[in-house]
């Protein structure tokens, strides 16, 4: 299994930071690995919605890394599951109110098997990168340039 996680307290009402996270359609704008994203079916931020996501890959390629929300606790949590690409991580916002804004928690994880396991470090890095866009998150959420 690997796995990479990341807490950051942004400061701003847990409401607010729940929702923007919700809507997926929202990752473009905090995520610098996201190259195309659109709802692709369901009803956007709840359960069983399907979002298309392309990632940014090497030489300006796309990688298709499709996710589902598999479960949402309001104001609480967000789980996700990856379900095309090379790499099927799961992934869990949560979100805990904190004195003068908001605690969230980034994980994703996955099993690699077989071959794929060769790759074990660059899929660490990858799931690295992502979870340490939260960084761009606060940054957003807060208004800050």
């Amino acid at each position: 299994m690997v796995h990479a996680e990341k807490d950051i307290k942004i400061n701003q009402p847990i409401k607010d930071v729940f929702e923007f996270l919700a809507d997926g359609l929202n990752n473009r704008k905090w995520r610098s690995t996201v190259a195309q994203i659109s709802l692709r079916s369901g009803e956007s931020g709840t359960p069983g919605a399907v979002y298309n996501q392309f990632l940014k890959g090497p030489m300006n390629g796309k990688i298709p890394a499709d996710y589902k929300i598999t479960s949402v606790e309001r104001n609480k949590s967000i789980r996700f599951s990856v379900v095309t690409g090379p790499v099927k991580p799961d992934g869990e916002f949560t979100v805990h109110e904190v004195s003068g804004g908001t605690k969230v928690h980034f994980g994703l994880s996955c099993e690699l098997h077989g071959p794929a396991k060769l790759l074990e470090h660059t899929v660490v890095k990858s799931l690295q990168a992502e979870v340490n866009c939260l960084t761009e998150l606060k940054r957003i959420l807060e208004g800050v340039i």
